[in-house]
């Protein structure tokens, strides 16, 4: 379903002019997240909902067969994407996966995009300081418990050297992690 999203919506956008490529996603592409820092925020046009605000290192091992894109290091500027997450998935008791969240991606033709650095098969690297939000159900949240184990689908964006945009879907390892208290976020 990811590879099919992904080539509408490369196909959608290169007819508006920008030149993207939908790499789909590859099981051969794993990625980790690192450092997670999470903090809750209230979101004030929705009483219901709840911003978590994150901030991880993504390391990525290329397992496929061909070459992938991945986002230089960025000069911190505002509105440059490099990582965007697409989807949330928690880890029922049994060991299955349910969905969280799930988002798109839509470039308005405003986003700005770091050059992409090539990662060979068979070699790694790492995207550093990816700060990111997502809106959550305050009713999700709590179900989840206190300490969930979640995996993240996100999209790595980069521009081509003859300005296309590359696109090329994750899907990370497991996460363990410890949710901050709803208590105090209204």
């Amino acid at each position: 379903m990811g590879r099919m999203r992904l080539a509408s919506l490369g196909m959608i956008l290169a007819i508006f002019g920008r030149g993207f490529r939908a790499d789909g996603a590859d099981p051969g592409v794993r990625g980790e997240v690192r450092h997670l820092t999470l903090q809750l925020r209230t979101v004030p046009e929705n009483t219901d909902l709840v911003a978590l605000d994150l901030r991880f290192d993504l390391h990525i091992a290329n397992g496929s067969r061909r070459p992938i894109g991945l986002p230089a290091a960025g000069d911190g500027q505002v509105g440059s994407e490099g990582v965007t997450i697409l989807g949330v998935e928690s880890q029922a008791k049994d060991g299955g996966w349910t969905s969280l969240l799930q988002g798109t991606f839509i470039d308005n033709g405003t986003s700005k995009y770091e050059p992409c650095i090539s990662l060979r098969p068979g070699s790694e690297g790492d995207v550093g300081s990816v700060k990111t939000w997502l809106p959550v159900l305050k009713k999700q949240l709590a179900a989840l418990g206190e300490e969930p184990t979640i995996r993240l689908h996100v999209t790595l964006t980069c521009r081509q050297p003859r300005g296309g945009v590359r696109l090329q879907d994750v899907r990370t390892d497991a996460i363990s992690m410890r949710l901050p208290s709803l208590e105090g976020v209204r």
